[in-house]
């Protein structure tokens, strides 16, 4: 508590000027705040840009430690939103693009949902997470959605 001044001025928060602390009224809010898988969901939806955007130093930090210990962090967040949406042709269905253009939603929930999509594109275009040569990460099967979800949700609950 005592550096909480020094954090709120520093520059990786809000750039020169200095971040904000938002209150929390209880802890699993606080507690969801502070989770990392979390706010990555939350950059994904807003469309964060994985060179310039809010988590480029995290994701050059992942970069560092895959070399190092072999954990992928952008992998993972690939895999929990397929299985979040049941896959890439179930997500297909619900995100395409022309599809969300459609829908009754207002324009910021549109571009949410056509960031997600945009971000699982990247995940089946990633040649480092195919499943075998020629086949990307998809999580399409059934036997093969259910064994890595269930050992992202056991990774998630030892947290």
């Amino acid at each position: 508590m005592r550096h909480a001044g020094e954090c709120i001025r520093h520059s990786q928060l809000c750039g020169s000027g200095g971040g904000v602390i938002v209150p929390s009224f209880s802890n699993s809010r606080c507690r969801k705040m502070s989770d990392l898988s979390h706010l990555e969901e939350i950059a994904i939806m807003f469309g964060d840009d994985n060179k310039t955007g809010m988590f480029a130093q995290w994701r050059a930090f992942q970069e560092m430690a895959k070399d190092g210990w072999g954990y992928d962090g952008k992998k993972r967040q690939c895999v929990k939103t397929l299985c979040k949406y049941g896959g890439y042709k179930q997500a297909a269905r619900k995100l395409h693009p022309d599809k969300v253009q459609n829908m009754d939603i207002d324009e910021e929930e549109k571009q949410v949902l056509i960031n997600v999509m945009s971000f699982l594109n990247q995940c089946k275009a990633e040649q480092a997470y195919e499943v075998s040569p020629g086949q990307p990460l998809t999580l399409n099967d059934p036997v093969e959605r259910e064994t890595l979800c269930k050992t992202v949700r056991e990774q998630e609950s030892s947290a």
